[in-house]
């Protein structure tokens, strides 16, 4: 994969978006559980609200009200798919003597579907070889035999893991199939992951500890079971904001989505906040040059400062309230100051407007705020 661009899974939708524009198909490479299909989604919905389309993840038990206002995801997953899927069924023409193929159901279809939307061709390296053969003329053409011809308003995404990477099981594409791609790998970022944990309320626990431990954001390794992923980390998430009183039972369900020692890990930064070893808001807000500040190389230290930078982000209302933040945040790392800054501009860039940010901004001329 030297040969491929490497981007974070922020800047993929751009590189969707530039495809559909020049009607070209992307292949998406990456680890598994990064995210991928998701993304695919929420492109091709922010698409259909763009162009005022109803929205279709496509469903075999539903067909759109209106077709011709539809745009639609279809995530076909190649793996379970073979090439007499791809053709569709052989039947004999009588009249003219020959045999010809049925027309395919599994495919873009407008009535069906919609007039636009993505075909996500899924785990497309994890797909028998004659399948990857037999889409050839797909992905070129457009077309299968002579009898489906893909919709002028879909784009084609196909995504799989990385061969020798996150399974075995991703072959090596021939080569006349990946030169009908234009390529892009992405990789998972801890600090865009939790901003999304944050951005749908999710746990501030989960989203500080994984700022504080950016390794855990893929932790897998050969033959691994559970292991940490974008993926595996949401579910994790819904432990936290199910079970919160029983400590032995949240850990072991932790550790069934992403193993035993982060899941320890992750419980005992749990248990440092619940037993005010992290500093609060109120502290925060009310006494900032006596609030809890961590050592470097104490314990959780890295997570316990994503945590504050949280708590703050997610409870300052006020103006007034700027002047203690500002004297809180000046006791942290000078990134972390941009990044409690950044967060609090993305929510509420009023409360910006003020002496105290002006004056932090005189001592911080390189800041980026």
């Amino acid at each position: 994969m030297t040969q491929v661009p490497t981007v974070t899974i922020d800047k993929l939708e751009a590189r969707i978006r530039f495809h559909r524009e020049i009607n070209t198909p992307l292949y998406i490479w990456g680890l598994p559980g990064t995210g991928k299909s998701q993304v695919i989604e929420q492109v091709g919905r922010k698409l259909a609200a763009e162009g005022g389309h109803d929205f279709n993840l496509v469903s075999a038990k539903e067909v759109p009200a209106d077709p011709d206002n539809t745009f639609a995801v279809l995530d076909l997953r190649m793996s379970g798919v073979d090439a007499f899927d791809l053709k569709g069924a052989m039947v004999p023409d009588l009249e003219n003597r020959i045999l010809t193929f049925l027309k395919l159901g599994l495919l873009p279809d407008e009535k069906r579907h919609g007039k636009y939307g993505i075909l996500l061709l899924d785990e497309y390296a994890e797909a028998e070889l004659s399948t990857i053969k037999g889409s050839s003329s797909l992905i070129l053409d457009r077309k299968v035999s002579d009898n489906y011809f893909l919709p002028d308003g879909w784009l084609i995404v196909a995504a799989s893991n990385e061969p020798g990477v996150g399974g075995a099981s991703a072959r090596k594409l021939p080569a006349h199939i990946c030169n009908r791609f234009g390529h892009i790998r992405v990789e998972p970022s801890a600090k865009i992951w939790a901003e999304w944990l944050r951005s749908i309320g999710g746990s501030p626990i989960l989203a500080a500890f994984i700022n504080g431990r950016p390794e855990l954001i893929n932790s897998w390794v050969k033959d691994a079971v559970a292991f940490s992923t974008p993926r595996s980390l949401a579910n994790v998430n819904k432990v936290l904001q199910n079970v919160t009183e029983d400590r032995d039972l949240r850990e072991s369900l932790v550790a069934g989505f992403i193993g035993t020692g982060p899941a320890n890990e992750l419980e005992g930064f749990i248990t440092l906040f619940n037993s005010g070893q992290i500093p609060t808001w109120s502290s925060i807000r009310d006494n900032p040059t006596e609030a809890i500040v961590p050592h470097p190389g104490e314990k959780h230290a890295t997570s316990i400062l994503f945590m504050a930078v949280s708590l703050i982000s997610k409870n300052v209302t006020s103006v007034d309230e700027i002047p203690n933040v500002i004297a809180y945040i000046e006791r942290l790392p000078a990134e972390l100051q941009d990044t409690a800054l950044l967060d609090i501009k993305t929510q509420q860039p009023d409360l910006l407007e003020c002496r105290a940010v002006t004056a932090w901004r005189s001592r911080n001329p390189h800041a980026v705020i």
